[in-house]
């Protein structure tokens, strides 16, 4: 589990805090601390991923009852947990895989690339310690920063293949052990800010060519 917050400002974005989790962590305190964190950097909304909208539900019905969002799932007649609904709540569940996904990472990397997206530590990207080609393990450092590390490395650590249809491209991590859930969260918070709230909506862009994805920068970070 990871969460990333990220702000926008005009056309450019900024990397703001980061959050990870043990995958074996009880939902109760995954579901404590977002609220936590939500009351702090009080967001406009967010995406999460549907793989658990069950603990998403729960998490809006949380930040409604804490007077952290005015939107009750009960009183608008979406409190079911159904795909149907997800739109139409602060914290949207969205599901990442496919498309969607090959658009929120495009989306993130393009930003990176032509310098729309930046983050509190930019001399981290020079330092070899985080490069998974050069380094064999983590370097823990400070609990402040360690999400933000990770996430340098894990954009570094992640390729572009084309999908079967052809249409667009999947991403996988280069070296499974370096993980993926701070990009993960990235590429979803950067999403949000991209469309907003509401009904994902990103723009469709198809793989033209075999050249289309095939510069350095965008197949591998």
């Amino acid at each position: 589990y990871s969460l990333t917050v990220t702000e926008r400002v005009g056309l450019w974005k900024r990397w703001i805090y980061g959050r990870e989790w043990a995958p074996t962590t009880d939902p109760k305190v995954i579901k404590r601390d977002v609220v936590e964190l939500w009351s702090f950097f009080r967001p406009r909304g967010g995406f999460g991923d549907a793989f658990d909208s069950n603990l998403i539900a729960d998490i809006n019905d949380q930040l409604y009852a804490m007077g952290l969002t005015n939107y009750s799932r009960k009183r608008e007649g979406t409190e079911e947990n159904a795909q149907a609904n997800w739109d139409k709540w602060p914290f949207q569940p969205i599901r990442f895989t496919g498309y969607q996904k090959h658009w929120m990472f495009k989306t993130l990397r393009d930003d990176q690339v032509e310098g729309r997206y930046f983050t509190p530590l930019p001399e981290v990207e020079m330092d070899d310690r985080w490069d998974p080609a050069k380094a064999k393990g983590f370097v823990d450092p400070a609990s402040g920063e360690k999400a933000l590390v990770k996430f340098l490395v894990q954009c570094k650590n992640m390729r572009a293949e084309r999908a079967p249809s052809g249409q667009y491209y999947l991403y996988s991590m280069i070296k499974p052990r370096l993980g993926d859930d701070c990009v993960d969260s990235a590429a979803m918070a950067n999403a949000f800010l991209e469309t907003g709230k509401g009904s994902f909506s990103g723009p469709i862009e198809y793989v033209s060519s075999g050249e289309t994805l095939q510069t350095r920068e965008r197949v591998s970070w």
